[in-house]
């Protein structure tokens, strides 16, 4: 799965790259707080949500926000792809990629 020009992810629903970027990401619009370890275990391993996270590896950042921000919208920001989300900002986190800060 690739996220160029067009995107259909999982609802089928289609967001064309850029639409929802800005001069200056905002990681704490991707940042839902704590994630409990149960959730996190339960919802990450979804197979919709692999392929997003394979497509954003070795990606920019901006491409990685702009992926993470479709995939809420795609999901209508249901309860498990805020999981997937933060968990992912987190990480990002924990590899140096952003700051603490920058997310909450």
């Amino acid at each position: 799965m690739t996220f160029n020009d067009k995107v259909k992810v999982g609802c089928g629903k289609e967001f064309a790259v850029g639409d929802y970027t800005s001069a200056k990401d905002n990681w704490q619009m991707l940042y839902f707080g704590h994630v409990p370890v149960v959730d996190m275990r339960k919802y990450t391993p979804e197979v919709e949500w692999q392929k997003v996270r394979l497509d954003m590896k070795g990606k920019s950042l901006a491409y990685k926000y702009n992926s993470l921000c479709r995939w809420l919208i795609c999901c209508q920001f249901s309860y498990a792809s805020k999981i997937q989300v933060t968990n992912y900002v987190t990480a990002l986190s924990r590899g140096g990629l952003i700051k603490p800060e920058d997310y909450r």
